[in-house]
């Protein structure tokens, strides 16, 4: 009988055993649910959060005007020019401007060698502009009036018209390489592309030999072909040349000194051959033609050896 009692009360004690832990993971259960709701809530919320600022960034706003254009370079072009020049609008965008297009457009603008566009995202657009640099001046007609022009190392006229005090000092004065009227944007042509590179080097080397040149004219004849005149600062004596050359160029003013030194009135110079032949200023306003060395004897000429000679 006792046992019995034992198995009984056993039973009871595990039935309660038993509720409770179903109790407790009722409660457990319900505790969680509780917790996971506003969670669900709270990734919801953050996740249409998410999409939407997606959207503004990706898709809304690229499509909406930009709201900076940032312009460096040539101070001389004023902003709106560059804009117009450029073809941007109010309502131009980061999705809608192509910067290689931009940088032709403004590459044709007479004053700029190269432009840089670049974007950056979502809405701002970066342009740059390099300038031409002036490698000689030149005098044009333009409607009757003759106007100073800046030409680069291309040839182009980029600037024209400036006053006196504007005009950069040191220049070379080309003349003859234009006959009719230009314009800004103008350029003189690819038959002197070799011109403007050895105008380039003379530029550029270090005894300033262009300082004692006071004009080169072109001489052009009817087959697009030309030779050179130039006339030194501090001499009347004209030097005919196929082309620029450096050391040629060097050679001529030693042969000026040369002149100089024997009391040599020479009026011309021709070095378009390999001999360089010279015109010297006669009485009564004759010339006399002699002839001198070849090239070739540059260093006698230095040394003064008294090779010069009348023929």
């Amino acid at each position: 009988m006792k046992y019995e009692h034992a198995v009984q009360y056993n039973a009871y004690v595990q039935n309660d055993i038993n509720g409770m832990e179903r109790a407790s993971d009722i409660g457990n259960r319900e505790s969680s649910f509780k917790f996971e709701k506003p969670l669900k809530k709270f990734v919801t919320v953050l996740c249409i959060l998410l999409a939407a600022e997606f959207i503004w960034l990706f898709i809304v706003s690229p499509c909406m005007p930009l709201t900076a254009v940032n312009v460096h370079g040539i101070d001389t072009i004023s902003r709106p020019l560059v804009l117009n020049a450029a073809g941007l609008t109010p309502r131009s965008s980061y999705m809608s401007v192509n910067e290689s297009h931009i940088e032709k457009m403004l590459q044709s603008m007479p004053q700029v060698e190269r432009a840089a566009v670049s974007k950056r995202f979502p809405d701002t657009l970066n342009i740059t502009l390099f300038p031409r640099k002036p490698l000689a001046l030149t005098f044009a007609q333009v409607n009757g009036r003759t106007l100073p022009a800046l030409l680069d190392e291309h040839g182009v006229v980029f600037q024209l018209g400036m006053a006196a005090g504007d005009i950069p000092a040191g220049l070379p004065l080309i003349s003859g390489l234009f006959k009719e009227d230009i314009k800004p944007g103008d350029t003189a042509g690819p038959e002197y592309a070799g011109f403007f590179s050895s105008l380039r080097e003379l530029n550029s080397a270090p005894e300033g030999l262009l300082n004692s040149v006071s004009e080169i004219y072109v001489n052009r004849s009817t087959y697009n072909t030309f030779d050179i005149i130039i006339y030194p600062v501090y001499n009347e004596t004209k030097i005919r040349m196929s082309a620029l050359n450096e050391d040629k160029l060097r050679y001529m003013f030693l042969l000026l000194d040369v002149f100089a030194e024997k009391n040599i009135n020479v009026e011309e110079i021709d070095f378009r051959t390999g001999t360089a032949s010279y015109k010297i200023r006669g009485q009564n306003g004759r010339s006399v033609y002699t002839q001198t060395y070849a090239y070739t004897n540059m260093p006698a000429v230095a040394a003064n050896e008294g090779n010069v000679y009348e023929r």
